[in-house]
């Protein structure tokens, strides 16, 4: 199990170094559960319908042997507390899993999610979500600040933007996912763009308000962080009810990876703008994007697996295609199971690339070059972090243990100018170190 050491501050001999060690999660650590919500027009004129998505990992579940057997039985409590810490409006739910080996058990990719609907008065809240385990006292908290406003106005008013996984036409059975006569699973990761995901979807609603507007024109722009406007449209839609539903699709096959900012506006008479929303979510680095926009960039990352002088015949390729085909073989050349239909090395492998890019990212430098990244991308995660952001007569420093499988690898990085960028320090292998916890 991985474990983050928490050391007390502690006052040893004058010679010896004083330092301050705190928590530290990296984001895949966090992020065994997803949480998020998005706020709607409800049919009640004073309320607001709030709806509470989660995603648990199996990762994160507690998973136990019975018979032949991985089972994990959990439940899943949703708490919406007002200022005065009293609670408003609940929701309990029993969950159970059962998957064949444990492999599948500590999968980042299995995942499950749920959504809560509730229907309460604009203001602000705190959302309290629990995971607790039946047959312990393992529980896992999160806590998200609510600030619901009122879609009470006299011009038209947008809802929140929710982002969409799937979305399917309902049968005669409603759910909590239900609306619009579909059934819309939330995106809690917020990535699209993958390599068999080439769509962006997401769903909204616009409220009419009170005042004469038969119509408004919807605006939706989607803006890269760094190369600017990537797509722009504008729809003229009627406002024929009180509440209009639309759910659209975006091809984003094209897409370069990286962050992007969706922005939807509603425009009223004479182009005024009479509401906004935005999202932000990422297009996560992939072969087709790497090959078509960063193909060297491409090739250096796959140093971190290639035989040495592999690489060198792959720079030299210039056309898409065959770049195309010399990474598939590469790849081929690599996938421990090629009777599944995915290459589970390769996905790895990006996963770690993404991972990488998202957290070590720093003044411009891509976190796959860092030596944070570095190591993440060769090891993997780690079993356990020390992290001293607070330091008497030295500068901040982490130290990742490996110790679960394979010899026990111990790396320090070290944050010489106190600008966030760790550098890694001797041993750069991290082996030939005992453990000091």
């Amino acid at each position: 199990m991985r474990r983050i050491l928490v050391f007390l501050v502690a006052v040893i001999l004058a010679s010896q170094v004083l330092a301050q060690s705190s928590i530290y999660r990296l984001p895949f650590e966090s992020q065994n559960i997803l949480l998020d919500y998005a706020v709607f027009p409800s049919s009640e004129s004073n309320q607001v319908r709030l709806e509470v998505y989660y995603q648990t990992y199996n990762s994160a579940l507690p998973f136990r042997q019975v018979g032949k057997f991985l089972e994990a039985e959990y439940e899943v409590a949703i708490e919406i507390v007002n200022n005065d810490g009293q609670p408003v409006v609940s929701r309990r739910e029993d969950r159970e899993v059962r998957v064949a080996d444990i492999t599948q058990a500590h999968s980042r990719n299995d995942y499950r999610i749920g959504q809560v609907n509730f229907e309460i008065p604009a203001g602000k809240y705190e959302l309290v979500f629990v995971l607790s385990d039946k047959h312990s006292d393992a529980t896992i908290r999160r806590e998200l600040k609510l600030r619901l406003k009122s879609f009470k106005a006299s011009k038209p008013k947008l809802s929140d933007i929710e982002l969409v996984l799937t979305a399917t036409v309902a049968d005669s059975v409603r759910n909590d996912f239900f609306k619009a006569n579909m059934d819309i699973i939330p995106s809690l990761s917020k990535q699209f763009g993958a390599e068999d995901d080439a769509c962006l979807m997401f769903y909204l609603e616009i409220y009419r308000g009170t005042d004469s507007y038969d119509k408004v024109t919807v605006e939706t722009v989607l803006r890269h962080n760094r190369h600017g406007v990537m797509y722009r449209d504008t729809l003229q839609t009627i406002l024929d009810k009180a509440i209009t539903c639309q759910l659209k699709e975006i091809s984003i096959k094209e897409f370069r990876a990286g962050k992007y900012e969706l922005n939807v506006q509603l425009h009223g008479r004479r182009g005024k703008k009479l509401s906004e929303k935005k999202v932000i979510l990422e297009v996560p680095w992939n072969q087709t994007t790497l090959l078509k926009y960063e193909y060297k960039e491409a090739v250096a990352q796959l140093e971190f697996i290639a035989e040495p002088g592999e690489t060198k015949k792959l720079k030299a390729i210039s056309d898409y295609e065959e770049r195309l085909r010399a990474f598939n073989e590469f790849w081929a050349e690599r996938d421990p199971n090629p009777s599944t239909p995915i290459n589970e090395l390769k996905v790895r492998f990006y996963y770690r690339i993404n991972t990488a890019n998202k957290l070590f990212t720093i003044m411009g430098h891509q976190g796959w070059r860092t030596d944070r990244g570095r190591i993440l991308i060769q090891y993997g995660e780690p079993d356990q972090i020390d992290d001293y952001p607070f330091a008497l007569n030295q500068p901040p420093y982490q130290q990742w243990h490996y110790y679960e499988q394979g010899p026990y690898r111990k790396f320090t990085f070290v944050d010489k100018n106190e600008d966030g960028d760790y550098r890694l320090v001797y041993p750069y292998n991290g082996l030939d170190q005992r453990p000091d916890f």
